[in-house]
């Protein structure tokens, strides 16, 4: 991370135990960090 000079990074991860919902979360979640962020959608 110091190398790239980033201060945070996430890892989204996925198994047999999770289901649509789990990945819909995951997804409106990004969106809204876009947003947050100035990302266009």
């Amino acid at each position: 991370m110091r190398r790239l000079g980033v201060a945070a990074t996430a890892r989204a991860s996925f198994y047999i135990y999770n289901d649509v919902d789990d990945i819909d979360a995951l997804v409106t979640a990004v969106r809204k960090a876009g947003e947050l962020f100035g990302v266009p959608a």
